[in-house]
């Protein structure tokens, strides 16, 4: 708070719009209009999945069940995968 009282050039403005944190699996569950995003495929086993792929190759989701997939590039030739349970 000392830093905000020390700054000269701050504006507030009023917002009256739905405010929604997706900081979490769930949520970001909650609020995608598609249960994937990129190239993904999930077989008929797979119940309540989400899939974010950025990646430039598919991912097979297979009997997975009340998870999120998240695959990302972080450098060249790598990539990192991760999973949540969904609530």
């Amino acid at each position: 708070m000392r830093l905000l009282k020390m700054e000269s050039g701050i504006v507030v403005q009023r917002y009256s719009g739905t405010w929604l944190d997706i900081g979490t699996w769930n949520t970001l569950a909650e609020v995608m209009p598609e249960h994937t995003i990129g190239r993904v495929t999930m077989d008929e086993m797979c119940k309540n999945v989400h899939v974010v792929n950025t990646l430039p190759m598919p991912i097979l989701c297979m009997g997975l069940k009340e998870v999120v997939v998240a695959a990302r590039v972080r450098r060249a030739f790598s990539f990192r995968i991760r999973s949540a349970p969904v609530r």
